[in-house]
């Protein structure tokens, strides 16, 4: 089962540009985390390491409740990104 967002959560393609890209799945957000560099590779941050453990929960699990939550937990990642860059 894919572990898919109720809503996709919506991203810069690419640093310095407008098009926008979204992420749809727990599996495409992971993928963004850890090679494309979403959320500034910040993996000393807690923010950054509970996305990824609960996006790969989400992975794991597949209930909507825990996608849900994994989406949260990427959302709250991206706003500080956002505040701290």
């Amino acid at each position: 089962m894919e572990a898919r967002f109720s809503e996709p959560v919506r991203i810069a393609a690419q640093a310095g540009r407008a098009d926008v890209r979204e992420l749809r799945t727990a599996a495409e957000a992971l993928r963004a985390i850890h090679r494309d560099g979403l959320g500034d590779f910040q993996v000393e941050s807690p923010l950054w390491h509970q996305a990824a453990d609960k996006l790969m929960a989400a992975e794991r699990v597949g209930s909507g409740e825990a996608v849900e939550d994994a989406r949260r937990a990427l959302l709250k990642l991206l706003a500080h990104t956002a505040r701290s860059g």
